[in-house]
């Protein structure tokens, strides 16, 4: 059985979880999976919108606490934090947008990956949180994901209480994108479609736009934006910079 399912339809690419039965805990063979899989992502051509998503009850329960438990010595330590490390930031950082279509526990880890997915669509009995804290561990790599998301105010009381949130109060500080009418996935492949049939490089662009705009300043974003806009209308026009 594979740990991660990809399939590519209609220029999207789908990325399945699959530990249902263990809510899809996040083992180091399942990372290391998740992270091939968005490495496919980047070789593949005519992909256009990763949809993310989980099988069975769960998005994902989070880190698989009793694989980790069993991690010895310093090197194991340090690879599964590496490798932690890396999916975030492929996922983060993919070529195209990623898309999540969130449905029973998204927690700790797994919803750490939501943070880091561009849109999140949820199924309106989700469960969000950070539980780390409440069994003594540090919820240190899915802080970066997650105060980009939600800002610092928000992120600090969340990760340090380790309560629990559901869909509702989740859109309401803004750590998803949309709460689904029903099924998250058919709404979810829904805005994929809709990314995958925007111009070329058009959707790439924009998202760069936004996190500049959040990460740069304005005078510093506004200078992006001019000289994207000038790129863009000059290639409409068939034109030469």
């Amino acid at each position: 059985m594979s740990l991660v399912e990809i399939e590519s339809e209609d220029a999207i690419i789908s990325i399945t979880l699959n530990r249902p039965d263990k809510h899809n805990a996040l083992s180091p063979d399942m990372l290391r999976a998740l992270l091939d899989a968005f490495a496919a992502v980047e070789e593949e051509k005519n992909r256009r919108a990763v949809l993310i998503s989980g099988h069975g009850r769960s998005f994902s329960s989070g880190a698989d606490r009793k694989a980790v438990a069993q991690l010895s010595g310093g090197d194991e330590i340090r690879g599964y934090a590496q490798l932690m490390r890396d999916t975030l930031s492929a996922i983060r950082n993919c070529a195209v947008p990623v898309v999540a279509s969130v449905h029973g526990y998204a927690l700790g880890a797994g919803c750490g990956i939501v943070t880091v997915c561009d849109i999140a669509v949820a199924a309106p009995d989700s469960v969000f949180g950070f539980p780390e804290i409440r069994h003594g561990i540090l919820p240190a790599l899915v802080v970066p994901g997650l105060v980009e998301r939600i800002g610092p105010n928000r992120a600090f009381p969340l990760l340090a209480t380790g309560r629990d949130i559901d869909a509702a109060e989740a859109f309401a500080i803004g750590l998803i994108s949309e709460i689904a009418k029903d099924d998250p996935s058919i709404r979810a492949r829904e805005i994929a479609l809709r990314l995958a049939d925007a111009p070329a490089g058009h959707i790439e662009k924009l998202r760069e736009l936004v996190r500049s705009s959040s990460e740069d300043g304005f005078d510093s974003a506004i200078e992006t934006a001019r000289k994207h806009n000038i790129d863009a209308r000059l290639e409409a026009a068939g034109k030469s910079v």
